[in-house]
């Protein structure tokens, strides 16, 4: 995607980097900057919870920060991985435009976006971000505070339906949410 544009990838887990970096490589990927650490609230460090799967191999997808996973019966592996937040990265990274946020963090995206409100604010992204109160009760946040704090910044929710319409959103609990600046909102209901 964007092969004019300039991709940050933020990773911080070392399996989920060993297949990131040679994939990038293999397929002459050049224009995507991988930085190897997480995204929180504050900079700092936190424990990678690496869940491993019945059959001994690594569940890097549902790697997460915070509680253990429910229900899952699955063991984990902890990795101690370094943070920081958006608005660091913005500001180190002296962007002046950024476009979009893909996050599935597996629960910390509130701590994501709470360590993006001035870039947020500034530099309007548009982002895509899974909302699950499962996951994000592990942080200790809930979907509805997600919501009404994008609200709060003057950002619309937005469900893609099946027959691909963006459906406005004011609730949800597991899905996979779009949210736009309320100056681009329009645009997107007539796309």
């Amino acid at each position: 995607m964007a092969p004019q544009g300039k991709i940050f990838s933020i990773e911080p887990g070392a399996y989920a980097l060993s297949i990131l970096r040679p994939a990038l490589r293999i397929n002459r990927l050049s224009h995507v900057t991988v930085i190897e650490t997480g995204l929180s609230d504050t900079p700092g460090e936190a424990t990678l919870n690496v869940p491993v799967k019945q059959s001994g191999s690594i569940g890097f997808g549902l790697s997460h920060i915070g509680g253990a996973m429910d229900g899952s019966g699955l063991r984990t592996v902890e990795e101690t991985i370094p943070l920081s937040t958006i608005d660091v990265l913005a500001a180190e990274l002296k962007l002046n435009r950024l476009n979009f946020i893909k996050a599935d963090i597996e629960g910390w995206e509130m701590r994501m976006l709470a360590g993006g409100d001035k870039t947020l604010r500034t530099l309007r992204p548009g982002l895509f971000l899974e909302v699950n109160n499962d996951s994000l009760s592990r942080a200790g946040d809930i979907a509805e505070g997600l919501l009404s704090y994008m609200a709060e910044r003057d950002y619309r929710a937005f469900l893609l339906t099946e027959n691909g319409a963006f459906e406005p959103v004011d609730t949800a609990d597991n899905a996979d949410l779009f949210f736009v600046p309320a100056e681009k909102a329009a645009a997107l209901l007539h796309a």
